[in-house]
């Protein structure tokens, strides 16, 4: 509470790094979440250390799509569909961290589709949320200011699932990350292991495209009975579009482009 703390911190044993580097969890990143707030950034840090580890062993999409024949809820069943498209379509996503258990498939609407951006909705966000009109504007700002300024600066992302655009899939799995009586807010995610191949042997969770994981409004807290207003989730959302993208984009041009 103090305005300002010093302390020192006096170091012995330094000695300097032999060997490839090895980053690993002493547990789960589903674990890790479970016990404990996070806040953006921890989670980022979660789950970017997490990722170090894909590039090893999983294989990289190229050519076809792997599971596109598969039904939803088997290993890789869930993908975003390749191609533009309409609203009202329904889309099968899986929300299950990491890449390799068991998948936990939401139903999504496609809800927006802009130049840059397509918007999903799943189908069992709490009552209250986002109408139609608020998707197409917060669409059309993503169109307009998030995705041209953060691709200025960073450069264009892949285009695995052959849409054009980057998915933005609005989903009560965002909320269910913060814990009952949380005193902090995940308001996104993003996670490499959408960029590779959903193969057996692979990430097999992955939904194999851009896609980025979003906040939605809980007015009545039904998610862990923490409330989320509509004005509230409605002003963090745009800057947390536009700060996951920019993980997307230096994701995918490390992985697939530089």
């Amino acid at each position: 509470t103090a305005s300002s703390v010093s302390y020192t911190v006096n170091a012995t044993g330094i000695v300097p790094l032999t060997g490839p580097p090895t980053p690993g969890m002493s547990t789960a990143l589903g674990t890790r979440i479970a016990h404990g707030p996070l806040r953006d950034e921890e989670l980022h840090a979660h789950m970017l250390e997490a990722d170090r580890r894909l590039p090893s062993w999983a294989r990289r999409i190229s050519g076809t799509r792997t599971g596109a024949e598969e039904g939803p809820g088997t290993a890789g069943g869930q993908l975003i569909p390749t191609g533009v498209p309409a609203v009202g379509d329904l889309w099968s996503l899986n929300v299950a961290l990491g890449c390799s258990g068991t998948l936990d498939t939401r139903t999504g609407r496609v809800m927006y589709v802009g130049t840059s951006s397509i918007i999903v909705s799943d189908t069992t966000n709490p009552a209250g949320g986002f109408t139609s009109a608020q998707y197409d504007s917060i669409g059309m700002e993503i169109d307009s200011l998030a995705y041209p300024v953060t691709t200025e600066n960073f450069g264009d992302p892949t285009d695995l699932d052959g849409n054009g655009r980057a998915v933005f899939f609005y989903t009560r799995a965002v909320n269910e990350l913060s814990p009952p009586a949380s005193s902090s807010v995940v308001a996104g995610y993003f996670t490499s292991r959408d960029l590779f191949s959903s193969a057996p042997g692979s990430c097999t969770l992955s939904n194999e495209g851009e896609i980025l994981y979003m906040l939605v409004p809980d007015p009545t807290g039904a998610v862990n009975s923490n409330v989320r207003t509509v004005p509230f989730v409605r002003g963090k959302t745009v800057g947390t579009a536009g700060h996951e993208l920019q993980h997307l984009i230096n994701a995918s041009r490390r992985t697939y482009i530089t």
